[in-house]
């Protein structure tokens, strides 16, 4: 039995629930990243099976596992997710990142000179930048080989696939395909409007459909900017002490674009 099948779907199963009638709480300005709160859809839900599956069996299923997609996909939220319910079990966690090369070597050197417990895992987020540097694809190539032996289970992130990664070699590349490699693609534009909804429902905002609609409209299609877009509305309208419109949720927007203009 394929152990990705065995794993809940909240995408499927997510009950539908009564919108909130009152716009009464700020959104929470740093949410926890964790399995719970991902929102799951068609573009994405392999990969949100894929790392449930790597905390159930560390070190044995698919590893490494490597998460690859556009920037606002999701991705890192599924490494901290990994890293939360891993410390959840008091079990080891390291989250490093590819653009802070130095660390990623300086832990190689300790991960050499210690003995890491069966099941611990690495994380490694922005593995693109990592391997755009010959000392980074020597560190990665004895990473996995050490986790491979040693039975720690390594999961990364980056934007682009490995066959369009620049400079890599066979045996590199063979090293990634031993695991899995799992793309997120955008959501489409009916699982952008339902993950726009659940996010409403989950902050406790009052979004009429045809604002959700609007918001889709004109919003990028990656999960993070559907985000951002949400907050700004509601942030406008707590503002100005009135319910969401489609004019309230246009000149939000157009402030929100105006500030990034001018940066």
């Amino acid at each position: 039995m394929n152990p990705l099948h065995s794993l809940p779907d909240p995408f499927l199963q997510t009950p539908k629930q009564k919108e909130e009638k009152q716009l009464t709480f700020p959104l929470p300005s740093q949410p926890q990243f964790t399995f719970e709160n991902f929102i799951v859809h068609p573009g994405d839900a392999l990969a949100f099976r894929a790392a449930r599956a790597v905390c159930e069996s560390p070190g044995s299923l698919f590893n490494p596992l490597y998460l690859h997609g556009e920037s606002g996909g999701g991705k890192t939220h599924l490494l901290q997710a990994i890293r939360a319910c891993v410390q959840e079990n008091r079990g080891t966690a390291h989250l490093l990142s590819g653009r802070m090369s130095h660390e990623v070597f300086a832990f190689l050197v300790s991960l050499r000179e210690s003995s890491s417990p069966a099941g611990s895992f690495i994380l490694i987020d922005d593995l693109t930048e990592l391997l755009g540097m010959i000392e980074g694809r020597s560190c990665f190539y004895d990473m996995v080989n050490m986790a491979v032996h040693r039975r720690l289970q390594l999961v990364c992130a980056g934007g682009e696939p490995v066959q369009s990664m620049p400079d890599l070699d066979d045996h590199l590349i063979s090293r990634l395909r031993w695991g899995l490699i799992v793309r997120i693609s955008p959501p489409d534009d009916p699982s952008r409007e339902r993950i726009l909804k659940k996010l409403a429902r989950d902050w406790q905002v009052n979004l009429p459909p045809r604002v959700a609609s609007f918001l889709v409209e004109r919003l990028p299609r990656d999960i993070a900017s559907l985000s951002t877009g949400l907050a700004a509305v509601n942030a406008h309208a707590l503002s100005r002490g009135t319910r969401i419109s489609i004019p309230v949720a246009r000149e939000a927007l157009d402030l929100l674009e105006a500030g990034k203009e001018r940066r």
